[in-house]
């Protein structure tokens, strides 16, 4: 659970009872290694990372609608749960991911350790986590999209994506990709769709988080210019 929270600190621990040769070995091993790595391939391999949760919430469409017959509910509902998928999908892919590639190629080999571990581990986890909360609040409402929802479930849909937002919020500053006020906003509207689902539907929470996103989106696209600042880890 340590080395999960503060792997640094563990290294460097685990390093402190070695002899002086093989603890200047285990504390720059891993430093080495990511600075040795090209940018693309970092960024590659974490977002290969990221498509394989991405594939979890949509199996998660499919194992919510069980063996209920198809309906223009569950397919509006299906839909919407995809549409939902895809603006967090192109929030990172189309808006995030070539821009960190940059910042990391132009970061000096020996800072990128400090770099990765602030953006893709700190920041990215709360991302995977959002999204397989998003697939479990999609698993349990598919079914039920046309009843009031209970809280949990609401909260659970609602949460995951707000989960996303914060994480991609940690990340976007650390590689200096701004700016943060869109989503910020983002998460907060998604959060309000909590009540909503409690006092209509599931179908209008999920409408409504579509809505939401898709109006980031738009905000960013407009407003956004497609600048990087200086990054945190690289200076």
């Amino acid at each position: 659970m340590i080395q999960f929270v503060v792997p640094q600190l563990v290294q460097r621990v685990a390093a402190g009872g070695a002899r002086p040769a093989e603890a200047a070995s285990a504390v720059t091993t891993v430093s080495d290694q990511l600075g040795g790595m090209s940018a693309e391939h970092l960024v590659e391999r974490h977002g290969l990372l990221l498509i394989i949760v991405f594939g979890e919430s949509v199996i998660a469409i499919g194992m919510g609608t069980g063996s209920l017959p198809l309906s223009v509910g569950i397919a509006a509902g299906a839909f919407l749960a995809l549409a939902i998928a895809s603006a967090l999908w192109w929030m990172y892919f189309v808006r995030d991911e070539g821009r960190a590639e940059e910042v990391f190629a132009e970061t000096a080999p020996e800072k990128r350790f400090k770099l990765a571990m602030l953006a893709y581990y700190y920041a990215f986890l709360p991302m995977l986590l959002g999204i397989a909360a998003f697939a479990a609040g999609v698993k349990k409402t598919i079914g039920h999209l046309g009843e009031h929802l209970h809280t949990g479930p609401a909260l659970v849909l609602a949460g995951g994506v707000a989960v996303y937002l914060a994480g991609d919020l940690a990340f976007r500053p650390v590689l200096g990709i701004g700016p943060a006020r869109f989503r910020a906003a983002g998460m907060l509207l998604v959060l309000a769709t909590i009540p909503l689902a409690t006092a209509t539907a599931g179908l209008w929470q999920l409408l409504a988080l579509v809505l939401v996103l898709l109006a980031v989106l738009r905000a960013e696209a407009r407003w956004a210019p497609a600048a990087v600042t200086p990054a945190t880890g690289s200076g």
